[in-house]
């Protein structure tokens, strides 16, 4: 799964790393190393803003972590998933039309995961080697209140852990090489091609380049938030 992640990438190096348009300065979020649930964060999409024809051009939309479904009759409450388990989500309602039209990639610079061992739970920062920010797949969707309130939302996308990380956890956030970008934000793109996109093979071969280390527990507590919480743990000589 995927409970915390991190970004602290400005906003100059996401717009140069997915070619997107940038938020506008004054919703652009602070950098995080300890991203938690229900934070809003810098999603990016293909969607053309309502009443638009034609193809957009890709672009950052803030949205909160956690996906609101559309018949949920208020913002407040009620069950939000931050993940949706990629090989059942065109099977459920919650999910299944916005992983048909909604389609997004988060920004990340590494995820935590905590590992189980007698009877703790030590937390890793999992991330790319080469520290180029990760596109993670996700899914978005709309809400809106009797009283014209809107507000956008996604979940994290997971599968199976590549070998090197199923250690750690069974599960792991689904990420879609930097080459197909741009055919899992098109909304266009059939279904099977999505399919193909979420398969464990294809996966598991973009996890090769990622590695992780052991971190303070500092990290638990989504209070804390600065650049210490990524950092490896002194090795004992």
């Amino acid at each position: 799964m995927c409970g915390r992640f991190a970004l602290h990438s400005g906003q100059e190096r996401l717009e140069l790393v997915f070619d997107a348009q940038p938020l506008p300065d004054e919703l652009a979020p602070e950098a995080s190393w300890n991203v938690a649930p229900s934070r809003w964060v810098p999603v990016v999409v293909s969607t053309p803003p309502a009443g638009v024809e034609g193809p957009a051009p890709r672009h950052m939309r803030l949205m909160q972590w956690g996906l609101l479904p559309h018949w949920a009759k208020e913002a407040k409450g009620g069950r939000r998933p931050i993940n949706a388990r990629s090989e059942t989500a065109h099977e459920k309602p919650m999910f299944r039309s916005n992983l048909a039209r909604r389609r997004c990639l988060i920004p990340a610079d590494g995820w935590f995961e905590w590992q189980e061992t007698g009877g703790t739970k030590q937390p890793h920062f999992i991330h790319p080697l080469d520290e180029r920010p990760l596109g993670l797949a996700g899914i978005w969707g709309t809400w809106s209140s009797t009283d014209g309130d809107a507000l956008e939302s996604f979940t994290i996308l997971t599968t199976s852990a590549a070998e090197h990380l199923a250690g750690l956890h069974e599960r792991m956030p689904v990420i879609i090489p930097p080459e197909d970008w741009q055919a899992w934000r098109d909304p266009e793109t059939a279904a099977a091609d999505v399919n193909s996109l979420l398969s464990a093979e294809l996966v598991h071969a973009a996890a090769t380049v990622i590695d992780h280390h052991p971190v303070g527990t500092e990290v638990n507590r989504p209070q804390n938030d600065h650049a210490g919480l990524i950092e490896p743990l002194p090795t004992l000589d």
